[in-house]
Order: structure tokens, then sequence, then C-alpha cells
């Protein structure tokens, strides 16, 4: 994999990889040893920080480098009083 992404990174500028969950697979930690970066999705309301601190760590330890964490799946909730004005 390493040979191919070297290869990859001749003919592109940015390279984007998706992997599972952190909890549920370990690709996504092991792809972050070869990354110039890594981005943690986190899910708004259900991923507690302790989880996402807990994965960053793990990242780290590997060497990985965690450049930025993405909020998913962010709900607004409207009062019903200014809702029912909408």
């Amino acid at each position: 994999f390493r040979k191919q992404l070297h290869e990859l990174r001749t003919s592109f500028d940015l390279i984007l990889l998706d992997s599972a969950a952190a909890d549920v697979c370990t690709d996504g930690l092991e792809l972050s040893t070869v990354a110039d970066g890594t981005v943690l999705v986190v899910e708004a309301e259900k991923t507690r920080w302790q989880v996402a601190q807990a994965v960053k760590e793990r990242i780290s330890i590997r060497g990985g480098n965690v450049i930025g964490v993405l909020l998913n799946g962010m709900q607004f909730h409207i009062p019903a009083t200014i809702y029912g004005r909408l």
C-alpha cells in the first residue's frame, strides 16, 4: 500500500482516504501512519469526548498527525415559539 500511495503522490496534490470508525476497525489507525494528516470525524450528540480523545491519542502513539476534527450530524433545534413564526 505504501508503494501505491507513493506513486499516487507523484500524480496528485491531495489524496483523501476514508476508513471505518476506529472503534470498529483499526484500518483508519493504520492509514494515519502513512498520511500527512488525519481528520477525525465525530458524530454530534453521540460520540463522547472521551472516545474522541482516546482515538486521537491512539493515532498519536502510532506516529499519526491529527490536523482537525469534523463534527458530523449537527442539528440546530429551533424552539417551538420561533418555529411557529417561520
